[in-house]
């Protein structure tokens, strides 16, 4: 058959779509091995491919295209460039389609080799030049490299010009044009470039006819380059146009086509963008359909799969927070390690896109569970993808989300590093972005809420004023609603300084900003729970004006009704709607705010969570036990305020014991006589509008008795107890000169003598002689109970009137009341020089008296290493530790044991399982000492050996002397006489002991402590 008899076929099949009689001809001609039949057997194949994308059909193509380009070159034919450009041409497309990198290299090759061989006017050199940028942008979509697109966009306008407007190939160059300045846009964040993409994908589609092979193709580019554009000018038109625009292409490709996936997952962009800036619920759904449906038929091993799963999990990401279905998240993250790890084998360039949407995913799953290995993974993914971003723009936008997640690191731990890292990254994307660009804006936010927190930290109000500038940059740079809404709100918090009362027209002014944050977001939306309270901080922050404070309760009590909000959250703004009713008169609401705050703390710290997850979550919401229980007294329900102290404090020993929080629920009197049958049990609450004493007493008529403390403020008992931190706390001086160290002790005795003036000498009324349990709450548990008083040879104190313990909750008193299967040995534990400690000199004597005060039964383990201890307690029913103890005041469950070979936690010690452990005695520095944070949850070494097992444990408040604690020791043990259950007499007359010896030196008596049954 002749080679005109083949073209005339082409040109039906072109049209008809019918490619079977031109391909059978076409490889009929072929036969004859002519350079023309090859290459009209390619160009069949190619027709046949538009049609039936098999990838069998290219790469028979290439493989005839190839051949012919051999022959050509054999024999020095002048055609030889134009076909080498044929080859080119082919081997980008079928890179594109397989994902070969390798592939797409040569073709750049192929592509300049022929270049070079063609004169400059040849008539074929438009069309080679816009092949050979085609080959290039390929390449460069799989390198990264920048140049080569601006190499291929400074070729196809050559080609173009070169062409002009008569040029029948003009359609294909424009296409090209519109790949390449796409590209430019996407990389840089060019806005003329984005423009100029849709100019010539516009006039590419216009050129082709309604029937035409390749219009899919080019409607799936327009849209593209439409969505693209709209990302930078935030016009919701071109989007809508770009929907449209996708929806033709995709109807318009058959379920088959290997053009399918990208052209599904184009369109999830463009929904993607449309639900950002119109918040469109339908959109975004249609958005996740067509990302999943793009990977679930694209096969695994191409090339462009990373691509899709980074974008499905940008999509459900974003409708988790719009929704909260944490499905929705996980999915993203598992979408999103998948990506990582396909683009990581592959050397993609997009990689670290691919791990900075890992890190946002990580970080947003973090948030929702509250699993801090999630936020560590999330930090080390975002800082690879600053590390090795393709761009400034790109660089600025992974800085971003960079910040987002130190800033948590910060808040979690407390550290100040991931704050200043935090701080110069967002300044870092602030210098980075393009001015105009919405990742500046971002920029300018993420910068603001850094120094906000900078200037908590230290007070320093140049920060807080740039904080203010830049939250203000950002709001006036927003252009979506939504974002814009953030960013008002936190504007708002950053204008109400810290510490101090704000003037009324700054209340007024952040107010107005939080209101029109809380306006623009949509109800239901998952933002907005935390919105509104941020309103209602503002409105809190200032006097109690019935109005203000009638708008902060219903912009509270609307923020908890938002049930897909996180549980932080939600307990915040029921927090503050209780706060808001208290403050105008109505305590029924407030209290039943309250009781629905202290309802949602089963969900911030579920049992499944790492112990350490679940106290940062408790910690979050310190001061919320002693809140509730204010405002049940507020209402006369003293039984209930109990119950609420119960439910919200020692939820960490609850969940280890396995008992429900829920155990003392509108406890029954007999209940309460219970806890108070050997003696009377005093809960010392403190809250900012009142502090008062609930004394269970165990008299049937009266079960429990209020003590209202009408002069004392928490802020009091607050700046009784920093007192004592200045000399025993974490910021206690090392050295001081003998007038401070006498002034300190001065104020120490101070203390305890307000301590039995206000609080103290009320309690112990009418007890004389007994057992009485101390159950602080918040601040109070700071102070020594147990020593308050005037120790000048009256009885005007504590420690002459009572036997005192401590107890966190009731619920742990109950369970140290249960009974030991059977009595085992005791064990003597010491540690006298760990490395890099201080010897304690007096350990081995403390060693000798202990065992000897035990009837001489102990086991000895001098100098005792981790495994020995671990491998020795379950064995034992007493427990003497002499060793060094170190309180950790950032992270108190790392607060520790010191032995020989490492240290024994809190964390470790609390997950023991101790069936016969009956005292524990502490002969060790700061054995209580916990945080404000975490004082209600008693996390710290004592209460640690209690979640373990044991029924009793002595422990210390602050440091002691090697010598006082040989004193203490030797006096306990031989009062005790081995009876554990005579433990709190002995302790008591112990440190009476060493009272009278010297009243004055307060700190080295009164440390020692008794808890437990």
């Amino acid at each position: 058959m002749s080679g005109v008899d083949v073209r005339a076929l082409l040109a039906a099949a072109e049209r008809t779509g019918e490619t079977a009689a031109a391909l059978n001809a076409a490889r009929a001609a072929a036969r004859s091995g002519a350079v023309t039949d090859l290459d009209l057997l390619s160009r069949a194949l190619q027709v046949a491919f538009r049609f039936d994308p098999s990838l069998p059909l290219l790469t028979e193509a290439l493989e005839h295209t190839q051949r012919a380009a051999d022959l050509l070159a054999e024999r020095g034919d002048p055609d030889l460039p134009l076909m080498l450009s044929k080859v080119a041409s082919l081997q980008t497309r079928l890179a594109a389609e397989t994902g070969d990198a390798d592939l797409a290299r040569r073709a750049v090759e192929t592509g300049r080799h022929a270049l070079t061989l063609l004169p400059d006017e040849h008539p074929g050199r438009p069309a080679m030049l816009s092949n050979f940028g085609y080959a290039l942008l390929g390449t460069a979509q799989r390198t990264g490299q920048i140049a080569l697109v601006r190499e291929a966009v400074s070729l196809i306008r050559q080609a173009l010009k070169l062409g002009g407007t008569a040029d029948p190939h003009r359609g294909t160059y424009l296409s090209n044009l519109g790949l390449g300045l796409g590209q430019l846009a996407d990389v840089e964040g060019d806005a003329e470039a984005a423009a100029g993409a849709v100019a010539a994908d516009r006039e590419a589609l216009a050129l082709a006819s309604s029937g035409h092979a390749d219009r899919a193709r080019l409607l799936s580019n327009m849209q593209g380059s439409l969505g693209r554009l709209a990302s930078l000018t935030g016009d919701t038109r071109q989007l809508r146009e770009a929907a449209r625009m996708g929806e033709e292409s995709i109807a318009a490709t058959r379920s088959e086509d290997p053009r399918r996936p990208g052209r599904m997952l184009n369109l999830a962009n463009v929904y993607q963008q449309i639900h950002r800036y119109t918040g469109d619920l339908h959109a975004l759904t249609r958005g996740v359909d067509c990302s999943q449906e793009a990977v679930d038929t694209i096969p695994v091993g191409h090339g462009d799969r990373p691509e899709m799963l980074n974008n499905l999990a940008g999509v459900l990401q974003l409708r988790h927070d719009v929704t909260g279905a944490k499905a929705d998240l996980q999915a993203a993250v598992g979408a999103s390690r998948e990506a990582v790890e396909a683009g990581a084998a592959a050397g993609h360039p997009e990689l670290p896109d691919y791990r900075a949407t890992l890190g946002l995913g990580l970080l947003a799953l973090h948030q929702a569970t509250g699993e801090s290995r999630l936020l560590l993974h999330a930090v080390e993914e975002l800082r690879a993808a600053a590390r090795n971003a393709r761009s400034r723009l790109r660089r600025a936008r992974y800085h971003n989300g960079l910040v987002d997640a130190l800033h948590v690191l910060h808040r979690r731990t407390g550290l100040v590093e991931p704050l200043a890292e935090a701080v110069a990254a967002a300044r870092a994307a602030v210098a980075e972005a393009p001015e105009g660009h919405p990742v500046r804006a971002t920029a300018w936010a993420q910068l603001s809420m850094c120094l906000r927190s900078s200037y908590r930290l230290s007070g320093d109000n140049s920060e807080l004023v740039e904080s203010v500038a830049a939250g203000k940059e950002a709001v006036a740079r927003s252009t979506d609603d939504r974002i814009r809404a953030y960013r008002l709100s936190n504007l708002a918090a950053a204008l109400i300084p810290i510490g101090e009362a704000p003037e009324p027209e700054i209340i007024r002014e952040a107010a107005a900003l939080a209101r029109k944050a809380a306006d623009l977001l949509p109800e239901g939306h998952l933002s907005l729970a935390s919105v509104l309270v941020n309103l209602s901080n503002v409105l809190l922050s200032g006097p109690d004006d019935p109005q203000a404070m009638a708008e902060a309760a219903a912009s509270a009590a609307r923020a908890v009704r938002i049930t897909t909000a996180p549980p932080r959250v939600r307990i915040r703004a029921a927090r503050n709607w209780g706060r808001a009713a208290r403050r105008s008169g109505d305590s029924v609401t407030s209290l039943a705010a309250y009781v629905l705050a202290v309802d949602l703390l089963v969900l911030l710290a579920p049992s499944e969570l790492d112990r350490e997850d679940r106290e940062f979550g408790l910690g979050e919401i310190s001061g919320l036990a002693g809140e509730a229980a204010a405002a049940a007294l507020d209402n006369n329900c003293n039984e209930q305020a109990v119950q609420l102290l119960e439910r919200s404090r020692g939820v960490l020993f609850s969940q280890r014991i396995g008992v429900s929080a829920d155990i003392v629920s509108q406890p029954p009197p007999e209940t309460v006589l219970t806890y108070a049958a050997d003696g009377p049990v005093a809960i010392l609450n403190a809250a900012p509008h009142r502090c008062d004493v609930l004394v269970l007493t165990g008299e049937p008529d009266r079960p429990v008795r209020l003590i209202e403390l009408r002069e004392l403020t928490e802020q009091r008992i607050m700046e009784q107890a920093n007192i004592l931190l200045a000399l025993c706390g974490p910021a206690a001086a090392t050295r001081m000169s003998f007038s401070e160290y006498r002034k300190l002790r001065q104020d120490v005795q101070a203390v305890l003598a307000w301590l039995w003036d206000e609080v103290a000498g009320r309690v112990v009324e009418g007890f004389d002689g007994r057992r009485m349990w101390w159950c602080p709450v918040g601040a109070m548990a700071f102070l020594p109970w147990h020593a308050a008083g005037h120790h000048d040879g009256s009885d005007r104190n504590v420690l002459d009137r009572v036997f005192s313990s401590y107890t966190p909750t009731l619920r742990v008193l109950a369970h140290a009341r249960r009974s030991v299967p059977e009595h085992r040995p005791a064990v003597v534990i010491t540690a006298s020089a760990p490395t890099g400690e201080t010897p304690l000199n007096r350990v081995a004597d403390e060693a000798r008296v202990v065992r000897s005060g035990l009837a001489d039964t102990a086991v000895l383990l001098l100098d005792a290493t981790r495994a020995q201890v671990l491998d020795a307690l379950p064995r034992h029913g007493i427990a003497h530790f002499a060793c060094h103890g170190v309180s950790d005041w950032r992270v108190p469950s790392d607060s520790r044991l010191m032995l020989m070979d490492g240290p024994l936690t809190v964390t470790e010690l609390s997950g023991l399982d101790l069936s016969y452990a009956r005292l524990a005695y502490l002969s060790a520095c700061s054995t209580t000492q916990t945080n404000l944070r975490l004082v209600d949850e008693a996390v710290h070494i004592a209460a640690g050996l209690m979640m373990a097992g044991f029924l009793q444990v002595v422990g210390t408040m602050w440091m002691v002397d090697d010598d006082d604690a040989l004193t203490i020791s030797k006096s306990f043990y031989a009062t005790l006489r081995g009876d554990p259950a005579r433990a709190s007499e002995a302790l008591c007359a112990a440190v009476r002991t060493l009272r009278d010896r010297d009243p004055h030196e307060v700190m080295r008596w009164a440390a020692f402590v008794h808890i437990g049954a």
